[in-house]
């Protein structure tokens, strides 16, 4: 049977911090970019500078385990040395308890009783080493744990900043163009407004100016003379000539004093019309 190597597991223990902490290095860094990709920012310098966090703190976290690893070998190497040690007495007790063994019961008992001692002491020192080996690992994958939660609380936080800056930008752009849009409706309904006044006063302008030129042709109607208006107005001698038969054309007849009413009392027909009319 082949000797086994009792420093072989200490390796594989490395071999399995380093590939379980570049896993999860790349997994947050894979994590990050799809956050950044979803707000735009897959090459910004915010992306870049969180990576180069990742990479940092998953180093650091290597070096720790690694150390752990180290301590761990130390400790079981000094164990070895221990059994080692105890073997040899054991040894060196046998073949003394070999050379005694004829000769004396107590020795015999002594013998089987360091043997029994070393054999204890040796179980004790293996569960020991593997008890302290289990409890690093165990602090190990805490610690890790740890700085994954640490550095997505620090990422959401981050996140939710910037989520709120955006929204206060959207609600001053909301309010300031609400502002400009009221201004431009109070303008529009100054300017409807301000027309509404001018056609109305013009409206008022035009019916006043129809109302007293219609009174005006009322008083120019009413104050007219028509033809038996006239004849109401003959001249006491035309009806005295009528009544006493006297219809010459003299003056005091008839005849002269309708001729005066249609010919304005002085025999002109041009000047009696245009004095009727």
């Amino acid at each position: 049977m082949a000797e086994i190597d009792p420093d072989a597991r200490f390796q594989r223990a490395r071999d399995k911090a380093k590939q379980e902490t570049g896993a999860a290095v790349q997994q947050r860094k894979e994590a990050l970019k799809r956050k950044f990709a979803q707000a735009g920012l897959s090459s910004s310098g915010a992306a870049i500078k969180q990576e180069q966090v990742a990479d940092k703190e998953g180093q650091a976290q290597l070096g720790t385990r690694l150390g752990n690893i180290e301590s761990a070998q130390e400790q079981s190497a000094l164990q070895r040395q221990e059994i080692q040690k105890g073997r040899e007495f054991q040894s060196s007790e046998r073949e003394a308890g070999q050379k005694f063994a004829s000769g004396e019961a107590k020795t015999g008992r002594d013998f089987a009783a360091l043997q029994a001692e070393a054999q204890r002491k040796y179980m004790t020192g293996e569960r020991l080493s593997s008890q302290e080996f289990a409890a690093l690992q165990a602090g190990e994958q805490r610690q890790f744990a740890t700085g994954e939660r640490e550095a997505g609380q620090k990422y959401a936080s981050i996140e939710a900043s910037k989520g709120r800056t955006f929204a206060e930008k959207q609600s001053i752009a909301q309010r300031d163009f609400a502002a400009k849009q009221a201004g431009y409706d109070r303008a529009i309904q100054q300017s409807q407004f301000l027309e509404s006044m001018t056609f109305a006063k013009d409206q008022f302008e035009y019916d006043k100016f129809v109302s007293d030129f219609n009174m005006q042709m009322a008083k120019d109607e009413a104050n007219k003379e028509d033809m038996f208006d006239r004849i109401g107005n003959l001249g006491t001698g035309a009806w005295k000539g009528i009544l006493s038969g006297d219809y010459s054309k003299g003056e005091g007849g008839a005849l002269g004093g309708v001729a005066d009413v249609f010919l304005g009392g002085g025999g002109s027909m041009t000047r009696g019309i245009s004095k009727w009319f």
